[in-house]
């Protein structure tokens, strides 16, 4: 159950998938094509066009009151009813059955204790951003700082009680609703929903580089960092003769990988742009996601790239400009490129801070108070050389982390008893028992070549 970046999923899924487990994504309609271009099962839990819960900050933002909360709740049952259905039945033309043996989800993704509640089966978060307190840094979401009253320590717990109460205040209402129509479970309390992760005790792992978030020491066993998730193969990438030739020149090359619809001035970003390559002969490539402001620009020094990876882009520039989020975060930092981070949100403020503190950044700026200036001198100050040594290597730690491998490990080491790998091959998924041999667990693979080599019966084998 996905309610963020949907990349590292899929890359664990089709881990999953090889290892003979069947792996169905739940995330919005809108991802379909990607997952299902991986090979993967996909389940559309949101048709909305504008879902609410798509991003961290409006999980925690004001809702205003009246028709908007109300759409906001409707929004949200509609999307945990899809979540359920991705727990147990087909999608669409697939007659397939479908029933989960375990989830794996997003902390955005509020119905996943439920469902998994419901049905008495294994529940493991997963997600780029760290959400379990610790008085060691405060949530991404919040801006908390110490005072005369209360230590940093402190503070930083609270900002996780703040976060988790701001997010209860909104889905109370229709996560009972679910729980009673839908689940046929009791009606909770904000209080009782907001323990439920530690009452029950489930596992967390966090999809980030301890590079950046070290591990605290006030985490349970149950929790971990195992590092980014990244595509194993190479982008293939034929770019036209017109975009090599412009990135071979020797001055400066900057990606610039910004949303314009979350810019608060398309035309300030622009005048930053244009000032900054006349000023200082900069060469800017712009990511699909600014189609308009090069418009603005039509200047030689700026070029769009059209449908490049972003993998194949990053290790040819010299700085990378983004909005911090996780993704292009970990990006940059896996090709050894100091950021630039222009942020709209509080947690995309955190994280610039926290790669600004590497020395692999310049200090974040803020969409709606960009200036020439600022640009033009974070730019500067990531092209010096204390700079580019920090972010080699940072890039030389994150080449040593294994993210996947870590996160498949934590997977599999907080599965119940009776999930667990095949007894014969002890890599594939045991589904089946033999009715004389009840300790033996064994997968369809084990099962087939046992009954064609004649050591079992067919009806020897039961679920």
């Amino acid at each position: 159950h996905i309610l963020e970046s949907v990349q590292p999923f899929i890359i664990i899924g089709k881990r999953l998938s090889q290892e003979s487990h069947r792996v169905r994504i739940a995330a919005h309609k809108s991802c379909e094509v990607e997952v299902r271009n991986q090979g993967l099962d996909f389940f559309a839990i949101s048709h909305d066009s504008i879902y609410p819960m798509t991003d961290a900050t409006t999980a925690v933002g004001p809702h205003g009151g009246g028709q908007k909360l109300n759409q906001t709740r409707k929004a949200l049952y509609n999307s945990y009813c899809g979540s359920w259905r991705a727990c147990i039945a087909s999608f669409r033309r697939d007659t397939r059955p479908f029933l989960a043996d375990a989830i794996v989800a997003s902390p955005l993704a509020h119905a996943h204790i439920h469902c998994a509640e419901r049905l008495s089966i294994p529940l493991h978060i997963m997600s780029t951003v760290p959400w379990t307190p610790t008085g060691e840094f405060s949530h991404s979401l919040a801006h908390v700082e110490g005072s005369d009253g209360i230590d940093e320590k402190t503070a930083s717990f609270l900002s996780y009680a703040l976060i988790e109460e701001s997010i209860w205040n909104t889905i109370i209402e229709p996560i009972n609703r679910f729980r009673q129509q839908i689940l046929g479970l009791q009606r909770i309390s904000a209080a009782v929903g907001g323990r439920l992760m530690a009452d029950y005790e489930v596992p967390h792992t966090y999809l980030c580089s301890q590079v950046l978030v070290p591990r605290p020491n006030d985490w349970s066993s149950m929790i971990d960092i195992v590092g980014y998730l990244f595509k194993t193969q190479p982008p293939v990438c034929r770019p036209d003769k017109e975009l090599e030739d412009f990135m071979q020149s020797d001055s400066p090359l900057i990606y610039i990988m910004l949303q314009e619809d979350k810019m608060q001035s398309q035309g300030m970003l622009a005048r930053a742009i244009q000032e900054t390559v006349v000023k200082h002969g900069f060469r800017v490539l712009l990511s699909e996601g600014c189609r308009d402001i090069c418009r603005i620009l039509s200047h030689p020094n700026v070029v769009l790239t059209d449908s490049v990876p972003d993998e194949w882009i990053i290790p040819r520039v010299s700085v990378v400009v983004h909005h911090g989020s996780a993704e292009h975060t970990a990006l940059a930092l896996r090709f050894g490129k100091p950021s630039v981070v222009i942020r709209h949100s509080e947690d995309q403020f955190s994280r610039g801070i926290l790669i600004a503190r590497t020395g692999a950044a310049a200090a974040p700026l803020h969409n709606s108070m960009l200036s020439a200036e600022a640009f033009a001198g974070a730019l500067s100050f990531c092209l010096q050389k204390p700079v580019e040594i920090a972010t080699s290597d940072i890039q030389n730690q994150i080449s040593q982390e294994n993210g996947l491998d870590g996160a498949i490990k934590a997977f599999y080491r907080w599965l119940p008893p009776n999930v667990q790998k095949c007894s014969i091959t002890n890599e594939d998924l045991a589904m089946y028992l033999i009715w004389n041999r009840p300790t033996m667990k064994i997968s369809p693979e084990a099962a087939a070549v046992l009954v064609e080599e004649r050591m079992i019966k067919q009806t020897d084998i039961v679920l």
